[in-house]
Order: C-alpha cells, then sequence, then structure tokens
C-alpha cells in the first residue's frame, strides 16, 4: 500500500474537508525497478485527473512532483516500451508522451 501522506494535517492547513484531498481510483500505473532507491520509479493515473503522480516504492509513498500536460500540448498519456523477449538485462520503463 502507498500512502498520499497526512492528509489530515494538510486538510486542516487549508481549512478543507480530507476527502478533497485524496486522489480519485488509479486508473492505470506504470513502475521500473531500475535505480528504485534513487528516485520515484512508479508513475500513476487517475479517475478525471490529467496529471500523472510520482511514487517511491522504497519510501511506500507519493513522490514531490505531479506530472501536468501542456495546455497546448494536450493529454498526457502514459505507456510502457521496452524489448518484447525478456532476460536479465532488459528492462520495461515508464515513458511519458503527450499527444
Amino acid at each position: 500500500e502507498l500512502s498520499q501522506g497526512t492528509l489530515v494535517k494538510k486538510a486542516k492547513a487549508l481549512r478543507v474537508n480530507k476527502r478533497e484531498l485524496k486522489l480519485t481510483p488509479a486508473t492505470d500505473f506504470v513502475a521500473t525497478e531500475a535505480r528504485e532507491k534513487d528516485w520515484c520509479n512508479i508513475l500513476s493515473s487517475h479517475k478525471g485527473d490529467s496529471a500523472c503522480y510520482t511514487w517511491s516504492f522504497t519510501n511506500r509513498a507519493i513522490g514531490k512532483f505531479a506530472l501536468r500536460p501542456d495546455k497546448e500540448l494536450g493529454a498526457l498519456a502514459v505507456k510502457k516500451v521496452g524489448l518484447k523477449k525478456r532476460n536479465l538485462t532488459t528492462y520495461d520503463f515508464p515513458v511519458a508522451t503527450c499527444v
């Protein structure tokens, strides 16, 4: 399970309900094991939200960044790329592309 942090504290500071700060259900995500201890290694998209959110599997928590599409470029799409044939040196890396 991944944590969105201390929503109660943030909600009190902003004087809003905790539910307003919670992310909507995830619709898709991608992850990679490459250098997962160095930076966030999970990217998620959520229902009704054009942003993609970074997560750290090592810390089991949401990252500092949300990737938002440029209004001029359109929606942000997330896909996995990699080789079909798997071996010890092949990885699937997450790639964010504007479509």
